[in-house]
């Protein structure tokens, strides 16, 4: 949990995702890979940092992604991938049904598009390059959104999101021993 709004800097970061943890009764940490844009094409690997920050304290490093992050658009640090391509974001398809005209969560939703193999790709290269490049304990794949925020329609994405699981365990079970 983050108590400092982005952007942050690498101080930050390294505070927020492990500092305040240490010495407390805390022994793991997750990680979560989102609102920083994609972190090893802004100069400063942040996650090299606390990773090599939780080591030194003797805590077990996770990496973590929210399944549809909505975040990056809030924050104003969306990655370079969904900046460069607005058209694999759900707007008006989602099938959250929270947003349109005068919702809360905006008119249209900002979450990529898992429907499309180009989304899904970059998404399962984003796993495995935390999972080849970094020395973590575990990944952990975050649900805790509203159903919809992936497809354009439940009953497709439920199916989709069960066949895109088991590539991304496919993945880990190559990479995490």
């Amino acid at each position: 949990m983050l108590y400092t709004t982005p952007p942050l800097t690498a101080d930050d970061f390294v505070y927020e995702s492990v500092g305040r943890l240490i010495g407390s009764q805390v022994d793991a940490v997750v990680c979560h890979m989102f609102g920083y844009g994609d972190l090893w094409e802004r100069g400063v690997d942040l996650w090299r940092l606390a990773l090599d920050a939780a080591h030194r304290a003797g805590l077990e490093y996770w990496a973590g992604l929210h399944f549809n992050d909505l975040h990056g658009a809030r924050f104003h640090c969306p990655s370079v991938f969904r900046s460069g391509h607005p058209e694999y974001e759900l707007g008006a398809r989602c099938g959250s049904g929270m947003h349109g005209p005068g919702s809360i969560y905006g008119e249209r939703c900002t979450g990529l598009n898992h429907a499309l193999p180009e989304v899904r790709r970059q998404r399962l290269a984003r796993v495995r390059e935390v999972v080849t490049r970094y020395d973590i304990g575990g990944f952990e794949w975050d649900f805790l959104r509203k159903p919809g925020h992936y497809a354009p329609d439940l009953e497709s994405g439920g199916k989709l999101r069960t066949a895109y699981l088991r590539e991304t365990r496919a993945v880990l079970n190559q990479n995490l021993e």
